[in-house]
């Protein structure tokens, strides 16, 4: 299954809203790993913690925050519909929003109680 990826810096908002999540990473995918693969690449379950460490890239800081969101032609600026819909992907812990950067250990952890 294959989800957009999105950020928030953690600055210019609170990261607890689906519209602070504005910048496209790209597209997560979630499949079964080959072996060679399952050597190198975390692998996150639904509804299971999951964290995606050595994160690299520009302007990464303590405070933002990542999220998985449905795959959609909107991409990162996907909202709810209706308050009837679910607030974000109920399979994922937090419903899809990770805990705020760790820059000791540069990583991403999804699990806690949901912010949305």
């Amino acid at each position: 299954k294959t989800y957009d990826l999105c950020w928030c810096n953690g600055t210019a908002s609170s990261c607890l809203l689906e519209a602070d999540f504005s910048v496209r990473l790209g597209p997560l995918h979630f499949g079964g790993p080959s072996a060679q693969q399952a050597a190198s690449v975390e692998i996150c379950r639904a509804g299971m913690p999951c964290s995606v460490v050595d994160f690299e890239g520009q302007a990464i800081r303590n405070g933002s925050r990542l999220v998985v969101l449905p795959q959609d032609p909107r991409g990162c600026v996907w909202q709810r519909v209706s308050e009837a819909d679910p607030p974000g992907l109920m399979d994922f812990p937090n419903i899809g929003v990770s805990e705020t950067f760790d820059q000791a250990t540069r990583s991403y952890s999804f699990y806690g109680d949901p912010l949305i």
